[in-house]
């Protein structure tokens, strides 16, 4: 063991190199990093918003970019796909889900390590936007506690196992650099520089001097653990031509990006493989792996996580309702919420037909016996959560799920307005203005004599709030027979529950009846369809749209998605074939802002 912390500290690079102290400090600032790193070719990463160099040019269908990929059918046919775009590309860094994955891949670690760096910002509705993803002295703290605590626990109870040689038969050095050239190839997800390596290897040294080979080892870990290039997801792309504007990744590069986008971690020995031959350059080569890492349980994972952040089912984590006012809701109601609606998203995309029409409107949930006792329904006849008919009580699809219905209400009643505006903003995809200046936001309070539509209807006819309020109130309406805490009813305070509604301005109208009518009017409109295509851009590229440059490759997952009759797997294939995902700006070395 190292003689204290804070000396085993002094060993790693956050005290000694810029590269893993500046850098990581400044990186997601500045958008660049300094040359010297492989397959960059003289170039720098596209700093944020970055417009530096017209895009590539090319017809539609066609790229003019050495080594690129085919393009999708959709491409060609879509009037958006011009020149060749990639828009802006942002260093991205490990979001505290991905460094959890990673180092568990990585090192076969336990638990949940990334759990205790300070929390990501939400933007979008997701939790890894890179240009929110700042490292802050806090976080940069954190990072070093972790590398320190994985590289201890990982030589103490595992030295042979992550070394792969013995020290004694290949001599003490020659096993080190061998473990620096493997592992550090899997925890920087590519060959390692002969920088790289000196550094590493010069850490290891200094390691060894103070306590041993134990000890170098597992100084050179926490230094790789610590680097910006296992912390951050670099690229630089493939070396371009003279004058080019635009260029293909690497083979790492894109294995990488593959398995972030699907996976939420590290390249698996088959990626890396595959990286090695140089055999991630076809579109015929990335389908392939698309396929196969769709295979993978940790797609489902992926898949789980982004409706999770999408319908802010995080919401329901530490949830409290008045129980005065709702005594059914116990402190574990919320967790057999969540995992209803994970197990629904979950049976729709990856055993049923996997379209957003069932996710709408799919006529069944997933309850175990407490939670179906709680909503009323048929207790299933397996232990465990089991699939059971909702449409008893209307039940159909994600908007008549309890968990989504109880995070979009207050803690003593429902919340129309808040329901009609997460329809609008996070289903539609549409902006709301703000409340004009000086309009004084009051809640209407609980009136026993009155439904919750007789109270709220008096944001409408106020003509300060009732413009915005004619896009969500209607739809709020709508869900009226779900009350605060997810449970099914048809009267309140005495009074039948009028749920009529209206979506004002969605294309082919937009009158329903119910929650279980919307949810229907939902799966059959073209702006929702198009809302999903735009939150997987979102999330699966870690950026909004830019309006202009991502024209093409919005275009083309939404013609994807339509195409596919709107099948959620289908989608994330489409991911991987867009400009934004497949190429890269160039930026020449010195051009970061």
């Amino acid at each position: 063991m190292f003689e204290g912390r804070s000396q085993f500290r002094g060993h790693l690079l956050f005290r000694t190199t810029l590269r893993a102290s500046l850098v990581l400090a400044c990186v997601s600032c500045t958008g660049s990093i300094e040359q010297g790193d492989p397959g960059n070719g003289g170039t720098a990463v596209d700093p944020v918003g970055s417009r530096n160099g017209a895009p590539g040019t090319s017809g539609p269908g066609v790229t003019n970019v050495p080594g690129a990929p085919a393009a999708p059918p959709e491409r060609g046919a879509s009037t958006m796909c011009k020149a060749v775009d990639p828009g802006p590309q942002v260093i991205r860094r490990l979001t505290r889900r991905e460094y959890t994955n990673t180092v568990r891949d990585l090192l076969g670690a336990a638990g949940d390590p990334g759990s205790v760096f300070p929390p990501e910002n939400v933007v979008h509705s997701f939790d890894n936007e890179a240009v929110s993803l700042t490292a802050s002295p806090e976080l940069i703290e954190g990072y070093t506690d972790a590398a320190i605590r994985l590289a201890t626990d990982a030589v103490d109870n595992k030295l042979a196992t992550i070394t792969g040689c013995d020290p004694v038969t290949a001599g003490e050095d020659v096993c080190a650099g061998k473990f620096i050239d493997s592992f550090g190839k899997r925890a920087y997800r590519r060959p390692l520089t002969a920088e790289d390596r000196t550094i590493l290897m010069d850490m290891y040294s200094q390691g060894k001097a103070s306590s041993g080979f134990k000890g170098g080892i597992r100084v050179a870990l926490a230094t790789m653990l610590g680097s910006v290039h296992f912390l951050y997801r670099v690229e630089f792309g493939a070396a371009p031509k003279a004058g080019q504007t635009v260029t293909t990744l690497t083979s790492w590069e894109m294995a990488t990006r593959l398995s972030y986008l699907i996976w939420r971690t590290m390249p698996d020995t088959a990626l890396m493989a595959a990286a090695e031959s140089n055999k991630l350059g076809t579109s015929d080569e990335i389908g392939a792996q698309v396929t196969r890492m769709l295979a993978d349980p940790r797609a489902r994972d992926t898949v789980a996580d982004f409706h999770e952040q999408w319908l802010r089912l995080r919401g329901l984590d530490g949830l409290t309702k008045d129980t005065k006012v709702y005594p059914a809701f116990k402190a574990e109601t919320p967790a057999l919420m969540k995992q209803e609606t994970l197990k629904f998203v979950d049976s729709v995309v990856w055993d049923g037909d996997g379209t957003l029409t069932q996710l709408y409107t799919a006529p069944f949930t997933f309850v175990n016996t407490a939670l179906a006792t709680y909503y009323g329904l048929p207790a299933p006849t397996g232990t465990g959560f089991q699939k059971v008919p909702g449409d008893t009580q209307g039940r159909a699809g994600l908007l008549t799920q309890g968990g989504l219905m109880s995070v979009l209400a207050q803690e003593n009643q429902t919340h129309p307005i808040r329901r009609g505006a997460f329809v609008r903003k996070d289903l539609l995809c549409q902006v709301l203005q703000p409340p004009p200046n000086g309009v004084k936001i009051e809640f209407p309070p609980v009136d026993k004599a009155l439904t919750g539509r007789e109270r709220f209807v008096q944001h409408r006819a106020d003509p300060n709030c009732a413009a915005c309020h004619t896009l969500t109130d209607p739809i709020g309406f709508g869900l009226e027979n779900f009350d605060g805490i997810g449970q099914y009813r048809q009267t309140e305070n005495g009074k039948m529950i009028d749920v009529t509604g209206e979506v004002v301005g969605l294309k082919g109208g937009g009158k329903f009846n119910g929650a279980a009518e919307l949810g229907a009017l939902l799966a059959k409109s073209e702006e929702a369809g198009d809302c999903v295509a735009l939150a997987w851009f979102r999330y699966g590229y870690g950026r909004d749209a830019d309006g202009t440059a991502d024209a093409c490759s919005l275009d083309v997952l939404k013609r994807s998605f339509a195409g596919s009759n709107f099948k959620v797997k289908d989608l994330i294939v489409a991911l991987a074939k867009t400009d934004a995902f497949q190429f890269r700006r160039v930026v020449t070395a010195g051009g970061a802002q």
